[in-house]
């Protein structure tokens, strides 16, 4: 009965809307978010070819289609998790689901790297997840960042990139995990964490990416996990009343720029 009416705090909120403002700015005429998919976690988004190159490279090239960015070349490494990996200028710790993708301008041979922890063989969405998040990043470095954009705020640059990419909802469902263990009276609790954005904000932002889109909410709900949808839903109430910076965002002129190089 009295719990909180808002989903994310205001100056969340005004944060979000002045970086998606960015980020349509400068994206929205090589890929228009109405023309943008929503994709969802499912076999007609994600087909998996059983005889075909290993999951994780099907997935990947999915994504990379998605993306836009199928004349971009990748390579793709699966690290252990425990451990330490040098690419380029960047050293990625673990968890490697925290560490922000090596900058696109350290590969001489131009051929990104997209790494994944060895954990996520088994998981399809914290895979697509950490794929959206890296191609994100690179592409958000194409162009100039304005100069009140904080480092510190690159990664969760990333976050909103692969959101307006179209995967919010495989975000929004890996945006935090829990999972519990016990027996013979004792119980363990282990949570995680994947990607910058808190879970709220990314719910939030994939909403606002459907209504900029033109996607009804029900297909977001039908892709996010049921304990997701009571954030949904207070998601939903709080843009009923953010309508006028909707408004704003829907009258943004996309910059005569080019992902395409």
């Amino acid at each position: 009965m009295f719990g909180k009416p808002r989903l994310i705090d205001k100056h969340t909120e005004a944060w979000f809307f002045d970086r998606f403002a960015w980020i349509l700015e400068n994206f929205s005429q090589e890929k228009p978010v109405n023309r943008t998919e929503l994709v969802t976690p499912s076999p007609e988004h994600f087909p998996v070819d059983p005889d075909g190159a290993s999951v994780p490279e099907q997935l990947l090239r999915h994504v990379i289609n998605y993306s836009g960015v199928d004349h971009w070349t990748f390579s793709l490494e699966r690290v252990d998790e425990n451990g330490t990996k040098d690419l380029g200028s960047a050293l990625l710790l673990y968890p490697l689901t925290q560490a922000s993708p090596v900058e696109a301008n350290d590969n001489e041979d131009d051929c990104l790297p997209i790494t994944y922890p060895d954990r996520y063989d088994t998981s399809a969405q914290h895979l697509i997840s950490c794929f959206s998040s890296h191609i994100g990043w690179y592409l958000a470095q194409t162009v100039e960042m304005p100069e009140e954009f904080d480092e510190e705020e690159f990664p969760l640059i990333a976050d909103l990139m692969a959101i307006y990419l179209g995967f919010g909802v495989i975000r929004s469902n890996t945006s935090f995990d829990s999972q519990s263990d016990g027996e013979f009276g004792w119980h363990a609790w282990s949570t995680e964490r994947q990607g910058f954005l808190t879970e709220g904000t990314t719910i939030f932002a994939t909403l606002v990416f459907a209504e900029l889109a033109g996607i009804e909410v029900e297909r977001v709900r039908a892709g996010l996990k049921p304990r997701l949808h009571k954030q949904l839903e207070k998601a939903r109430r709080q843009i009923v009343h953010s309508q006028d910076d909707i408004a704003r965002l829907r009258a943004l002129e996309p910059r005569n720029l080019s992902i395409v190089d």
